[in-house]
């Protein structure tokens, strides 16, 4: 019986399961300098986004100039458009990424042409789709807020650039005038 008991034991104990390695995956698939931007509007965000992404809207960048013809125009004070897009990570040393359905859509290329303004260089259209398929992880994480930058350019070249351009290329988009900015 003592035998029959130990050889039970021992099948027992040899048939036990090793236990599970679990591997880690980073959480940030990519560098720590890239934002992901979806630049749909709200709704869509709030239905879907990839973990990580940050929402703008081109609107929320945008004040009433004329409340009877509902007139709207870009912030003209830079240094609070430059601040809110820092306090959401974006800034000159980083990739940005805008993602939206299709990559060349209008709201993507707006925000390329305001970043690019903005002496931020790095900027690239891409579409949900095209992202699922290169990263199919899809778990980013957050960008961290950064310090608000410096505009290099002329105070000149900036109030032309938020009255002259902005308004076709901001507000409204219009391809062969805006194309050739960047």
């Amino acid at each position: 019986m003592r035998y029959l008991t130990l050889i039970l034991f021992l099948s027992l104990a040899a048939c036990q399961m090793k236990p599970t390695q679990v591997m880690e995956e980073s959480v940030n698939a990519f560098a720590e300098n890239t934002v992901l931007v979806d630049t749909r509007s709200a709704f869509e965000y709030a239905s879907f986004h990839i973990q990580g992404s940050i929402n703008l809207s081109s609107g929320d960048f945008l004040i009433l100039k004329n409340p009877l013809t509902q007139r709207r125009i870009l912030d003209p004070d830079l240094k609070q458009t430059i601040e809110r897009l820092a306090h959401r990570g974006i800034t000159p040393n980083k990739r940005i990424l805008l993602l939206s359905n299709q990559a060349g859509n209008e709201e993507n290329k707006k925000w390329q042409w305001l970043l690019k303004n903005l002496e931020i260089e790095d900027v690239r259209l891409m579409s949900m789709n095209d992202f699922r398929k290169a990263y199919p992880n899809r778990q980013f994480a957050l960008p961290s807020r950064e310090a608000a930058w410096d505009i290099k350019t002329s105070e000149e070249l900036q109030n032309e650039f938020i009255f002259k351009k902005a308004p076709e290329c901001f507000v409204k988009w219009s391809e062969s005038k805006c194309q050739k900015t960047f």
